[in-house]
């Protein structure tokens, strides 16, 4: 057999099986005579047919019999070959069922139960692969839940955490998800990443502001030019808004303000709250007039509360022309928004200023009649 001559070795192997055919070295000859038969179909036709399969799995079958496969230490070796057969035949399910048998019919330091899981692995790995490339996440998690206490709890490749990572967070099963996306973030793969963008996503649409900002800044530490890198810069300034650390949100959102979408009025939008609690009045001016620009463009809250709080800024300053106008276009825009009765109770107050008390009438009347705010009905009643 070491000098390649095969046939003359499955001679000498069937001699030795016929005349101890039950002892450890019948078991050994008949192992070794399936080996032949498996190695010479590969080199000759590179995958094994039906007829050597059968052949090789009815030689299997004749040591299961014996008293040494039930209880000697050759029942495992048995075991594994049968598997490993089984896979290289394309049959995952059955390979699988003969490396769970070979993995707990042995004690966790045995070579046997650490070869079963190694082996295992692979094939898992291999199935993990298809699945994933089909999108078949159904049967993911099935493969998952069948293993998950025995080769999927000790499954070390980074590659197929990822895939079960990636498939637990698209089924919606957020703890499975992230146990596993942790643990291939762990290893060195070309998933790595992915996981953590994966992870950051998670926590940032659960609303975990903290986490999420961790995995930003590890994703942007390690891959600056990676895929996601561009999300997670215009997510950090929100980020950082969130918890309170104002001036370092400010680096990341104003350069997301040069842009007409929806992202840039976002930023805008928590720009204009940063600049006014840090009590820059230039600053939030600017960016309150830019929210405003973009009123010919987009239809948003955003704007309307824009349009609000920089008519009160003018009225502040008393400069009653130009409040009028901002207000009448947050009336006539945004009919249906909240400031729109305060817009019309400050109009009123605008218009008794030049004397034009029956158009305030007017208006106070349409406050009254609308607003559920009692400050403003009070307010409103009484002028």
């Amino acid at each position: 057999y070491q000098l390649g001559q095969m046939e003359k070795a499955t001679g000498v192997f069937s001699e030795v099986e016929s005349i101890t055919p039950r002892s450890d070295t019948g078991i050994i000859a008949r192992l070794r005579t399936a080996r032949i038969l498996l190695e010479q179909e590969l080199e000759k036709n590179g995958e094994l047919s039906d007829k050597t399969f059968y052949e090789i799995m009815d030689i299997y079958e004749t040591i299961k019999s014996s008293e040494e496969y039930q209880e000697g230490p050759l029942g495992s070796l048995v075991k594994i070959r049968i598997a490993q057969t089984y896979s290289i035949k394309g049959d995952w399910e059955n390979a699988l069922r003969a490396y769970h048998r070979a993995w707990m019919d042995t004690k966790l330091t045995d070579p046997i139960h650490l070869y079963a899981q190694g082996e295992a692995e692979k094939t898992i790995l291999s199935r993990l692969n298809i699945l994933y490339e089909k999108e078949n996440l159904g049967a993911i998690f099935d493969l998952f839940t069948e293993y998950e206490s025995s080769f999927m709890g000790n499954i070390n490749d980074a590659d197929g955490l990822f895939i079960l990572g990636d498939t637990m967070y698209r089924l919606g099963k957020r703890d499975l998800a992230q146990t596993m996306l942790k643990e291939c973030i762990k290893k060195t793969g070309s998933q790595r990443a992915s996981a953590i963008a994966i992870l950051f996503t998670m926590d940032y649409q659960a609303g975990e502001y903290p986490s999420a900002l961790k995995w930003n800044s590890l994703y942007l530490q390690h891959y600056p030019r990676g895929t996601d890198a561009t999300v997670m810069e215009e997510t950090r300034g929100e980020l950082l808004y969130f918890m309170n650390d104002l001036e370092e949100a400010v680096a990341f959102l104003e350069p997301l303000t040069g842009r007409d979408n929806e992202k840039a009025l976002a930023s805008l939008s928590m720009l204009t709250d940063i600049y006014a609690r840090l009590d820059k009045k230039s600053d939030e001016i600017r960016v309150l007039e830019k929210i405003i620009g973009l009123k010919a463009k987009m239809v948003s809250p955003v704007i309307a509360k824009a349009l609000y709080t920089r008519a009160k800024q003018f009225i502040q300053t008393n400069d009653l022309d130009r409040a009028g106008t901002l207000l009448q276009e947050l009336v006539d825009a945004y009919p249906r928004s909240a400031y729109k009765n305060w817009a019309l109770y400050h109009l009123a107050i605008i218009a008794h200023a030049s004397n034009k008390d029956t158009e305030a009438r007017d208006m106070l009347a349409e406050v009254i009649q609308d607003s559920t705010d009692s400050i403003l009905l009070n307010t409103a009643s009484s002028f």
